[in-house]
């Protein structure tokens, strides 16, 4: 007798290779094509507002470069974040989308949210709170973060919402059973889930 789980299809950043990443568009994609999870990247701005964004500046994807958490969101949504898509008519006038805007865009789809917490501020997890608690969408959303302060910030302020640590040294391979014992030392401090990069295996 056993007992699977299914595994989850998980739209990285969206649909990358179709569409902008990071984007609403992009994910909608992701979510057409049969993703049962989309995985977001989530900044805090220099005006205390979340945006979603891969990049700690915007060069890579947007059209002009600027850093991420010292602008402010009217810099920000100023920017097309299309670069490699610019002559696809649906995707001319994407902009960068702010937590909520996305949070949004999900909230009647029978999809998972995993948001991952780029910034290392310590305040983002509370805004993050905040704008899950107001549309009501805390079963369609997970943490996930390589920042172990972030980490200990979930536990202290966001408690209730389940949290993964992104990783990949603690499962190198080199010796499994201290593998293993090393990741559950670190994971088990916060309560958290293990999620390690698929080299480590």
């Amino acid at each position: 007798n056993t007992m699977t789980r299914v595994p989850l299809n998980i739209g990285h950043r969206g649909l990358p290779s179709k569409a902008p990443e990071n984007t609403i568009e992009g994910a909608l994609e992701a979510y057409e094509q049969g993703a049962s999870v989309i995985e977001l990247d989530v900044y805090l701005t220099k005006d205390n507002q979340l945006v979603i964004m891969h990049d700690g500046t915007t060069g890579r994807t947007c059209n002009a470069d600027l850093p991420v958490e010292g602008s402010t969101l009217a810099e920000l949504k100023e920017l097309y974040v299309n670069k490699g898509f610019e002559k696809k008519a649906k995707y001319a006038e994407c902009r960068i989308p702010t937590l909520e805007e996305f949070l949004k865009a999900f909230e009647d789809k029978d999809c998972q949210l995993f948001i991952e917490i780029k910034s290392s501020k310590t305040e983002i997890v509370p805004a993050i709170k905040a704008c899950i608690d107001a549309l009501g969408m805390y079963d369609q959303c997970s943490v996930i973060t390589f920042n172990e302060s972030i980490m200990a910030a979930m536990r202290r302020d966001y408690p209730e919402m389940s949290v993964g640590a992104l990783c990949s040294g603690y499962m190198a391979g080199v010796d499994s059973e201290t593998d293993l014992r090393t990741a559950m030392s670190f994971i088990g401090k916060y309560n958290a889930t293990l999620n390690p990069s698929y080299t480590g295996y």
